[in-house]
């Protein structure tokens, strides 16, 4: 074993006395200096003696030749390891009360650092509460557990709620710590997963090869639409240059889509802003809050089942939504969906979700989400609560009324698909079963 450490001073005395267990252990004369160890009898052998003094002298030499020149003299009139010792732990840590003072305001005040482990900060709140017990000091189960989710980053805000709502005998420090290194293990794997993403956009788009120079559609033409609201900047045009500037682009200029169903991994549970989406719906009577990733709330106004719809005829209910005005986005959960059984396939910038194997919806990669947008929801009379997952299975007839053509506003249509030339909705809208027969408006 390598002996050479760094000696002891004035300002290193806790790194030191480790490094000093570690030899003296390696010697096996460290039970002789806590004084754990008696020297032989009177019946035992000389040679046993022998043997037990030239232990003492190690440990003495051991600590002695480790200790700065300046601060030799503080044991230089002493020839006992155990002796030694304490004397050096009463300079550097002396037995009184504003030490034990002093150690509470470190345990208190002791924080995680930017990208510490989680288990290195546990071991620097051990150490304290360690020290505090050598000074007849004995921290209390709950403030040791308290502690060490007292300064966690906003990142660990989900697990610290759920944390704070277990039953007293589990909030202990040993349980604690195992949740959170398994939290900051799920963290770490989001990220990565995010990073491995985040290099795939950043690869140049495919564009097509649709030659668009003989339509000519100066931006002034917008204003024939008659569309009240809108004006030029509310368009995106493709701009000429790299084929990657279309990801920057759609990441800077994206809305909140109110007709959008985000599929989020972390939720908890379903989460709908907008009350038109809901068959059934049952108010909160009691005052209850979403506590989101950033450590803010939002009121949980009601829960109940979502119907969402699809052009295909494909539809599914959600249940026990909950209902909140003041959230962004839709979100659908995952986990819920995968505790519902429900199979998950990626592939191409696209999500395809199967109940066994009937497909329940598609999502697309769209500024870093994977969204789905059903049809809009319309104002119907609510429904009973108790719904099953799926819509029961129709009849061939019933699904042929599905895709009866309707008929429909071809101005409408030029600005839902970004008001391309008419001639071409026009010539392409029989490519897709189901949509309607245009007919231009009268204006």
């Amino acid at each position: 074993m390598n002996d050479k450490i760094a000696p002891l001073t004035s300002d290193n005395y806790p790194s030191w006395k480790q490094d000093m267990i570690a030899i003296l252990l390696d010697r096996n004369v460290y039970d002789i200096v806590l004084g754990k160890e008696n020297p032989p009898g009177d019946d035992a052998t000389e040679k046993e003696k022998m043997r037990f003094k030239k232990r003492c002298n190690k440990a003495f030499s051991s600590i002695y030749l480790n200790v700065s020149k300046d601060l030799r003299p503080l044991i230089a009139d002493i020839t006992e390891g155990k002796k030694a010792w304490e004397v050096i732990q009463k300079y550097f840590h002396p037995e009184s009360r504003a030490r034990t003072i002093g150690l509470l305001d470190q345990f208190f005040s002791c924080r995680i650092e930017i990208n510490e482990k989680i288990g290195l900060y546990a071991a620097r709140l051990r150490k304290i509460i360690a020290d505090l017990l050598d000074c007849g000091e004995k921290v209390p189960l709950k403030y040791q557990a308290f502690q060490l989710i007292r300064f966690l980053p906003d990142c660990y805000g989900a697990i610290v709620q759920a944390i704070y709502r277990w039953p007293e005998d589990q909030f202990t420090f040993d349980q604690v710590l195992n949740e959170l290194i398994a939290e900051e293990a799920r963290l770490e794997q989001c990220s990565r997963d995010h990073e491995q993403f985040a290099l795939h956009s950043a690869t140049p788009l495919r564009t097509g090869t649709r030659n668009i120079s003989k339509i000519n559609r100066p931006q002034d033409k917008i204003k024939k639409c008659n569309k009240t609201g809108y004006s030029d900047r509310d368009y995106w045009v493709k701009k000429k240059g790299s084929p990657k500037s279309f990801i920057a682009e759609a990441c800077i200029t994206e809305r909140s889509d109110p007709n959008a169903w985000i599929i989020d991994s972390a939720a908890t549970t379903h989460f709908c802003s907008d009350r038109k989406w809901f068959t059934k719906f049952e108010p909160s009577n009691k005052p209850e809050h979403i506590y989101m990733a950033n450590s803010d709330t939002c009121p949980i106004e009601g829960k109940g089942t979502v119907k969402l719809s699809y052009p295909n005829g494909q539809c599914f209910f959600l249940n026990n939504v909950i209902y909140s005005s003041q959230i962004r986005h839709n979100l659908i959960s995952a986990p819920k969906l995968d505790q519902g059984g429900a199979k998950f396939i990626g592939q191409r910038r696209k999500i395809q979700v199967f109940d066994g194997k009937e497909r329940l919806f598609t999502a697309t990669l769209c500024s870093g989400l994977y969204k789905t947008y059903p049809k809009p929801p319309q104002t119907t009379k609510v429904t009973s609560f108790n719904i099953s997952k799926t819509e029961d299975r129709k009849s061939k007839s019933e699904k042929t009324k599905r895709f009866v053509a309707r008929t429909g506003n071809l101005t409408e249509w030029h600005q839902k698909y970004g008001h391309i030339n008419t001639k071409y909705i026009v010539s392409s809208i029989h490519a897709v079963r189901g949509l309607p027969i245009l007919k231009k408006s009268k204006n």
